[in-house]
């Protein structure tokens, strides 16, 4: 079986974060019935969504949000779904979920069985800036925490925009694979996470514009990255 899940992004300022689709993951107080959600799962936001809500109260799909170090990790006035333009415009934060930083704030979730079939995850940024080359990122991630996860961003670097492929187990970046410099500020930048239970691993792919997919590369996934745990 292959699920899939889809969402556009409109990134509005992008300062050293990840805005993203994730992996399900849990809470000491929220059962994981309320995080899965059923699939295939789409958000296209040309309605209300439901689920955690933006500056406006409307709904953006998202049913959960993997917290920081410290403080609740959601600030809805930097959220907004746009219904005319069926986007998602998110404002981030200087905060990042690296290493021991895990300051990630809006770090938006949803939940999927992804022990029980092939995952495809998959989202796109519209005319993503080039950034100041600190760090600057955004883009679609999966896996359990801040700790944890790999993650494909469009990534703001000194010599220019790149797209970048990491992953972080246990709080230690382990891997990583990162394109050649792009012109991005006026693309539609797709990127593509598949997930393979069977195989382990964990494939990357972008694709700008109408232009075909392109693998950046694969990493084998950790155990726990790939193993439902149930709360509630």
């Amino acid at each position: 079986m292959v699920s899939r899940f889809q969402t556009s992004l409109l990134i509005a300022m992008v300062a050293a974060a990840i805005a993203a689709v994730v992996y399900f993951t849990l809470t000491k107080v929220q059962p994981t019935s309320k995080i899965l959600v059923p699939l295939p799962y789409s958000l296209d936001y040309a309605k209300d969504g439901g689920k955690i809500l933006d500056a406006k109260g409307m709904g953006t799909g998202f049913s959960y949000i993997a917290l920081p170090r410290s403080g609740v990790g959601y600030q809805p006035d930097k959220l907004l779904v746009d219904f005319a333009t069926g986007t998602f415009k998110i404002t981030t934060t200087p905060g990042i979920a690296s290493t021991t930083s895990n300051s990630q704030i809006n770090a938006l979730a949803v939940g999927i069985d992804a022990p029980s079939q092939v995952s495809l995850l998959t989202t796109t940024l519209i005319n993503p800036p080039a950034g100041t080359g600190k760090s600057e990122q955004g883009g679609l991630w999966f896996g359990n925490d801040q700790d944890n996860y790999v993650k494909l961003v469009v990534l703001s670097t000194p010599g220019g925009s790149v797209i970048q492929f990491l992953l972080e187990d246990q709080g230690v970046a382990t891997n990583t694979k990162s394109s050649s410099t792009l012109v991005l500020n006026k693309a539609r930048v797709s990127l593509q996470l598949q997930t393979n239970p069977n195989s382990k691993l964990i494939t990357a792919l972008y694709k700008i514009n109408t232009d075909p997919w392109i693998t950046l590369g694969s990493f084998t996934a950790p155990l726990e990255f790939l193993v439902l745990m149930r709360r509630g």
